[in-house]
């Protein structure tokens, strides 16, 4: 006899509304790693770039260093961000702070 978890069962369906994270073109993790390291100068070890919605036609990352995701950070003393970049991720078009 299988028993199954309902929620985690429908969660693995997408019954629920959880979904995996589209994978990032290549393209996009190229341009957004190589504005990080020329304007940080962060090594690619450091941080994770996952995508953010825009609500227009390029797209968004935040550039979210691992030490910040487990450490108490003061209001306003992150280093993480967002970026933006055109609908091709061949150049980043914006940059904001994460409050």
């Amino acid at each position: 006899m299988v028993l199954l978890n309902l929620p985690v069962a429908q969660a693995l369906a997408g019954g629920d509304g959880v979904r995996a994270k589209p994978a990032i073109p290549e393209q996009c993790l190229k341009t957004v790693r190589d504005y990080v390291k020329r304007t940080r100068g962060w090594d690619a070890t450091v941080y994770a770039i996952d995508a953010e919605d825009v609500g227009g036609s390029g797209r968004g990352f935040s550039v979210r260093l691992l030490a910040e995701r487990s450490a108490q950070r003061l209001a306003g003393g992150a280093e993480s961000f967002h970026v933006d970049t055109d609908p091709a991720c061949s150049r980043v078009t914006g940059e904001l702070g994460y409050q």
